[in-house]
């Protein structure tokens, strides 16, 4: 019974964990994402600069 409780712990703070990280690589994600849009329109406003 208290393997069995201390299991059951065990599996809910992973799966908090797990959750929490996937949380911080959305929100990594989600920057990475801006950022690299951020630097394609800077990046074409120079393209189109050269292109004229």
């Amino acid at each position: 019974m208290l393997k069995h409780l201390k299991h059951k712990i065990i599996n809910l703070i992973q799966k908090k964990e797990q959750k929490k990280e996937f949380l911080v690589n959305n929100f990594i994600d989600k920057i990475l994402t801006k950022i690299s849009i951020f630097l394609n329109i800077k990046i074409n406003k120079k393209n189109r600069i050269y292109n004229l």
